[in-house]
């Protein structure tokens, strides 16, 4: 070693000496990185194997207290917090256990795993993560509320329904539609950006899928402010077969928005609702491309051959969007439309 020191600092050849310290120091460098992947790997196996017992212990816990009847068990409850549920590691893990029994447990079994979350004290730890300044903390708390039907906390969550974030209100979304048995859309009123495509997909599967209470009127939706709403509750209406609100849906065609005009008239196609006939083949020749294409396949569905037949004329030569779609939707096949000369 002290031969290397004077040969670093006494070899008058420069060149020499600054080769001899830049391979020092990347040595040095090379083992400080190498010591740091040890130490973080160390740290990682020790966490993973504190992680799994900590597991363990809980899942036994809880198991016995869901699946054995002892009269004695509160005190053991207490005990246990006091003793093992001490710091934000550990309730997380309690939440997290709690939550996988509650999501494949039915009936009694279900209830009494919900009520150990609330034996030991773990709402005030949810309260805490909806108030996280991460993202990931407040849509992983939304969606512990959901499952474990905490609807206590809906005060607070009803703030993120408009959150920027998009899987911070998804979560809130799904949250309120199964917070309501009857009325399962009623945060819509709450809403005040538009929903997007994708949300009106996902509420639209909720609904579908998982929503287990009784489905209501959604016409009242189409009072709402905001056209996206009014646009999905026509969608919503049409995929659920709300016959009754065919005359709700009408007054829409001859909205000043041609979206609102177009999802009318496919809702109106979808309940095979023809009062519309006389007033959409009148508006034919004024309107928009698009919405020419959507009436188009309105009256060609629930029209005679001469009401399609009168639209003819209307739709522009240039137009050749809507020409070959009258051609395909034709009853009665009029080569003269489709002149490729």
């Amino acid at each position: 070693m002290p031969e290397l020191y004077d040969y670093i600092f006494n070899e008058k050849n420069w060149v020499l000496r600054f080769n001899m310290i830049c391979s020092v120091v990347f040595l040095l460098m090379i083992l400080f990185t190498v010591v740091l992947i040890l130490r973080s790997r160390i740290y990682k196996i020790i966490e993973e194997k504190k992680t799994a017992r900590y597991q363990e212990l809980l899942n036994d816990f809880v198991g016995t207290y869901i699946f054995e009847e002892d009269e004695d068990f509160k005190a053991r409850i207490d005990s246990f917090r006091l003793n093992y549920l001490k710091g934000n590691f550990e309730q997380e893990i309690a939440i997290k256990i709690i939550l996988n029994f509650a999501e494949n447990l039915k009936g009694e079994s279900r209830e009494k795993a919900i009520s150990l979350f609330y034996e030991w004290k773990l709402l005030e730890k949810l309260r805490a993560e909806l108030n996280s300044s991460k993202w990931h903390r407040k849509a992983k708390a939304i969606h512990t509320c959901c499952s474990l039907q905490i609807w206590e906390l809906s005060h607070l969550i009803e703030p993120f329904l408009n959150s920027s974030k998009t899987e911070v209100r998804q979560q809130a979304l799904l949250y309120f539609i199964h917070r309501s048995p009857e009325d399962p859309l009623n945060f819509l009123d709450k809403i005040e950006f538009d929903i997007t495509l994708w949300e009106q997909i996902f509420i639209q599967y909720e609904l579908q899928n998982n929503y287990k209470g009784d489905i209501p009127d959604f016409s009242p939706y189409l009072k709402h402010t905001l056209n996206s709403v009014k646009i999905f509750a026509m969608k919503i209406i049409a995929e659920f077969n709300q016959f009754e609100n065919s005359p709700n849906i009408l007054p829409f065609i001859e909205d000043e928005n041609e979206n609102l005009r177009q999802y009318a008239i496919e809702c109106l196609i979808e309940l095979q609702e023809p009062a519309a006939l006389g007033l959409l083949k009148g508006n034919f020749a004024l309107e928009t491309s698009s919405v020419q294409y959507t009436i188009i396949e309105y009256i060609s569905k629930l029209g005679s051959s001469e009401d399609f037949e009168d639209i003819q004329k209307f739709i522009s030569q240039c137009d050749w969007i809507n020409r070959l779609k009258y051609y395909k939707n034709s009853k009665i096949l009029t080569p003269e439309i489709i002149s490729f000369s």
